[in-house]
């Protein structure tokens, strides 16, 4: 259980690494000008002494979580596709846990 995790983290560091497309760079940089609208007026009303509507602080909460939800999937989308996926693996259906049929103990093998 312990290997799955650690190829899936590898897995997730590389493409974290790896240039993102031109489309969702462009989709990151938008969603970061909107979240730092968001913040500034989240944090800059109660600071000039304003005072936020009740349902801002829901509003608030979706914005962000939904902005940082796009950041991180536009992150983690490589550039010309993941050419790091052995086709026979892909084929088997083991591409996340990145496992051999070999390796399966009980013998079981996803091809029968």
């Amino acid at each position: 259980m312990g290997e799955i995790i650690k190829n899936t983290g590898s897995e997730l560091k590389e493409r974290w690494m790896m240039k993102m497309p031109r489309f969702f760079r462009m989709i990151a940089v938008v969603t970061v000008n909107i979240l730092a609208i968001v913040t500034t007026v989240n944090f800059g009303v109660p600071a000039l002494g304003g005072q936020l509507y009740d349902w801002w602080g829901d509003v608030y909460t979706h914005i962000l979580t939904g902005g940082l939800c796009i950041l991180a999937t536009c992150k983690v989308t490589v550039a010309g596709g993941y050419k790091h996926i052995d086709p026979d693996k892909l084929m088997r259906g083991n591409v996340i846990l990145d496992r051999d049929v070999d390796d399966n103990p009980d013998g079981y093998s996803p091809q029968e």
